[in-house]
């Protein structure tokens, strides 16, 4: 098992090349987009998509 970890050094349209080239060589991949980045990734491919982890947002009160 391979998962490509995209970080955030691809954005946008990028994401969507990488994933069709990493397709290409190796078909069984999971790839770890930017959470910006899902929906354009699960409708582009047929790799499995994880989404990168995502900290809970704090709600500061005054």
């Amino acid at each position: 098992m391979i998962i490509v970890n995209f970080k955030n050094y691809k954005i946008g349209s990028d994401v969507i090349d990488l994933i069709k080239k990493i397709e290409i060589y190796y078909n069984k991949a999971i790839v770890a987009v930017p959470s910006l980045e899902i929906k354009e990734a699960v409708g582009s491919t047929r790799l499995e998509v994880y989404a990168q982890h995502m900290r809970k947002a704090r709600v500061l009160e005054k």
